[in-house]
């Protein structure tokens, strides 16, 4: 049995871009994953890789609604490569091909005051749509 499991936090590095395909009306999101390393090069600065991430379905309905640049988001998918010819060059992209992904974030909850403290996952859904993080 060989396993393709990738499970990441990040930061969108940009908006989602939605985009629509085949005759169904299927929905394409992509997005660019900041994920910081977890230790320090040589010159004691910590890198960020950028992770090309791409959800269908559901899933990318979802991420194409809530999701904005600087945003906290789990993914998780699985790791795929595309190959494909330009200039009589084979490239390659590594993309994580999302199956779940949740907000990471918190937005601040304003009261009757108008003071400030931490709130549930604000994505403006419905309080009665049956979303997992609620």
């Amino acid at each position: 049995i060989m396993l393709n499991q990738v499970l990441l936090m990040g930061r969108l590095a940009a908006d989602p871009e939605k985009k629509e395909y085949g005759t169904e009306g299927g929905i394409l999101t992509i997005f660019r994953l900041a994920v910081e390393r977890d230790f320090k090069n040589k010159n004691g600065e910590k890198e960020t890789d950028f992770i090309t991430c791409k959800a269908f379905g559901s899933c990318g309905k979802f991420a194409s609604q809530y999701y904005h640049k600087g945003d906290l988001v789990v993914v998780s998918g699985r790791w795929t490569v595309e190959k494909y010819t330009k200039d009589d060059t084979t490239n390659y992209n590594h993309v994580l091909t999302v199956k779940e992904t949740y907000p990471a974030h918190l937005k601040q909850r304003r009261d009757a005051d108008g003071a400030t403290g931490p709130g549930e996952a604000d994505l403006g859904a419905p309080e009665d749509m049956n979303m997992p993080f609620r």
